[in-house]
């Protein structure tokens, strides 16, 4: 298998499913003999295609913060400026970001572009290199957007406005959006490209619903270090099911 390709492990995934690395490395995990994606440069990232609308979300992945040094540090970010497209982040205070844009094409003026809830800091200072669970729920047809941090809730909060959810292209780990289009010359200023995450990331996975506290719970409990390695988690894989 090339060692640049992550297969989908989710049932009965098309191969166009896999994501490809792009500078990141492999690298140690949780515990000896796990593997885990290490990002350090401000390239590193995997592309991957997630196509058609979603009326919920599910985002989950074991992480390891060397770094937020950003204002938002990518998580899972869409290429997209589309009216529905989500973005998964965590900010430079350390908290879970779930962003949604509601235009067509960037205003940056102008506030009601996007919508945002933000959870309590998930990833304080003290926290910082060591690995933690973190997950974001939203459910487009209600609004309803919930975050969690090794299983327990860090705050929830709704999106006003009701708009199917859509990713396309995005990135695991950085944002796509090149300096030197005409779209990247547009946003350049004052750092607002830079979201590149440093650190390490784990058993990424996307679920097309929104999954219950209870579902959530169990992930990490079967996640943790001390649970050894989990029977039913794909590892270091991104997963869409």
């Amino acid at each position: 298998q090339d060692e640049r390709i992550l297969r989908n492990r989710a049932p009965h995934s098309a191969a166009s499913a896999a994501g490809t690395l792009v500078g990141c490395q492999w690298s140690n995990g949780r515990w000896p003999d796990k593997g885990a994606l290490e990002f350090k440069g401000v390239g590193d990232r995997v592309r991957l295609m997630v196509p058609g609308e979603m009326d919920a979300l599910t985002f989950s992945a074991w992480v390891r913060a060397d770094s937020l040094s950003h204002r938002y540090n990518a998580l899972l970010v869409s290429d997209s400026y589309r009216r529905g497209v989500v973005r998964w982040q965590l900010t430079q205070q350390g908290q879970l970001a779930l962003t949604q844009l509601l235009v067509d094409d960037e205003s940056l003026a102008d506030p009601a572009s996007t919508q945002r809830v933000i959870s309590a800091p998930a990833i304080p200072l003290e926290r910082m290199g060591l690995w933690v669970h973190v997950v974001s729920v939203v459910d487009f047809r209600t609004g309803v957007v919930a975050h969690y941090v090794d299983g327990k809730s860090v705050g929830s909060g709704l999106f006003a406005t009701l708009v199917t959810g859509r990713l396309g292209s995005v990135e695991l780990g950085n944002w796509g959006i090149a300096p030197e289009t005409e779209k990247g010359r547009r946003l350049a200023g004052g750092g607002y490209l830079d979201r590149s995450f440093v650190g390490k990331i784990d058993e990424f996975a996307l679920f097309s619903r929104a999954l219950s506290s209870e579902e959530i719970q169990r992930l990490f409990l079967q996640g943790r270090v001390d649970a050894g390695k989990p029977q039913n988690l794909a590892i270091a894989e991104p997963t869409r099911q």
